[in-house]
């Protein structure tokens, strides 16, 4: 596909549903837990746009240690282009999803820190930075040793926190759009959902009742605004330019990258 997206909640939430709903895939659904034991795709054609839709095996407390498979699903997760947090409208926890994501190196819908730390031969290390920091130098320097530097010129463009600066050093962070999809909201009242919404961390929330087909259009052109694609038309040398069947990739792609996907 043009994109990959990844369906990523707790056990139960939906997710299968909700591919099926998406997509031509055939994931089993049933009203227990840990239904889904492998990653099963769906292709989503919306707008010219072929996008791959993944139903995850749902994570639980510890994934990121690995338990549940955890470490298996999250290294997908990593892979994705965009996540969609799943959250069950009857039975809401996005806290324990968000922690796993964390701790598991994945940051939603942020930018990596304007920032970074070189190793030096000599001179110990020496902190740059272009604007007043809350964090004290001396802080900084214990930091960077505990990732074994010795001698480093740690640079910073930004006001960071100290885990903006771990995250500089860790240099294995993953930043990913995401955004939140709330389920089964034809089994809650207006209340209940209202309580819901306030919960979810992030600013786009769309509401589903995958098996009446409410905010399944929505959630669709969703996903493919967050997506950030550009068609291309192609113009065939001394032909008309192809309007019918453009080439679909996302925001930034280079000139190159569109050459080499051609050939």
């Amino acid at each position: 596909g043009d994109a990959t997206v990844a369906l990523v909640g707790l056990p139960s939430v939906g997710k299968s549903t909700l591919l099926n709903a998406l997509t031509d895939a055939d994931s089993e659904t049933g009203s227990y837990a840990f239904t889904t034991l492998d990653v099963v795709p769906g292709v989503l054609k919306y707008r010219d746009a072929s996008i791959q839709i993944l139903d995850l095996p749902g994570l639980i407390e510890g994934a990121a240690r690995g338990a549940g498979r955890g470490k298996e699903v999250l290294s997908v997760v990593r892979s994705a282009d965009l996540i969609a947090h799943v959250i069950d409208a009857v039975e809401p926890a996005p806290h324990v999803i968000l922690k796993e994501l964390f701790d598991s190196g994945i940051r939603l819908n942020s930018r990596p820190p304007n920032g970074s730390v070189s190793k030096t031969g000599i001179g110990g290390i020496e902190v740059i930075s272009t604007i007043a920091q809350d964090i004290e130098d001396d802080t900084i320097k214990t930091v960077v040793r505990e990732y074994g530097m010795v001698n480093a010129q740690v640079v910073l463009r930004e006001k960071i926190t100290l885990d903006d600066l771990v995250d500089i050093l860790a240099d294995t962070r993953v930043y990913s759009s995401s955004f939140d999809v709330i389920t089964k909201v034809d089994m809650v009242n207006k209340t209940q959902l209202k309580k819901v919404k306030k919960m979810c961390k992030n600013k786009t929330i769309i509401e589903v009742a995958a098996p009446t087909g409410k905010g399944i259009e929505k959630l669709k052109r969703q996903i493919y605004n967050s997506l950030e694609f550009i068609s291309i038309f192609m113009k065939p040398q001394g032909e008309k330019a192809d309007l019918e069947e453009p080439m679909v990739v996302r925001k930034g792609t280079s000139i190159a990258e569109i050459c080499q996907r051609l050939h």
